[in-house]
């Protein structure tokens, strides 16, 4: 049990100093990334030059391939880690030592706050935030079609 609460200590440490250096440069960030792919992806519909055609779809696939596999998914992975400590203090056996109930006990109700990486305090980063970075994406690209078309 010790080691599980200083494992779930270590991720709550390690999340508050992520949340409290990058969270506000981390929505700026993802603002920037997705603004800029919306302006790309309407490039791409709207352009007849096969090169910047192309220059837009690298950007697109670059910068999004970035987002995902460099803050996506290991705050995913973080967040992941958190749940399964809650898993693994119930399963340590702690039933049959009467000593340890109060710990673990308090660490399954410790672990009801959720470990997440968030960007400016209200957007949680994961892999359910990158398929609705892609959603918004598309839509303010739709968006910007049917302005363009109605001019």
């Amino acid at each position: 049990i010790r080691s599980v609460v200083e494992h779930h200590h270590f991720l709550m440490k390690y999340t508050q100093l992520i949340n409290d250096c990058f969270s506000s440069c981390l929505l700026a960030y993802m603002i920037m990334i997705v603004t800029s792919m919306c302006v790309e992806m309407y490039n791409i519909s709207s352009s007849t030059d096969v090169g910047a055609i192309i220059k837009s779809a690298v950007y697109i696939n670059v910068a999004l391939s970035g987002f995902v596999i460099f803050f996506c998914i290991p705050a995913q992975h973080l967040s992941d880690e958190a749940e399964k400590v809650s898993t693994s203090a119930f399963s340590s056996g702690w039933c049959d030592r009467p000593q340890e109930f109060g710990t673990a006990v308090l660490m399954m109700m410790a672990n009801g706050r959720p470990v997440k990486i968030s960007a400016g305090s209200f957007v949680d980063i994961n892999l359910e935030t990158s398929l609705a970075t892609i959603k918004t994406m598309v839509s303010y690209c739709t968006f910007l079609r049917t302005m363009s078309i109605d001019d």
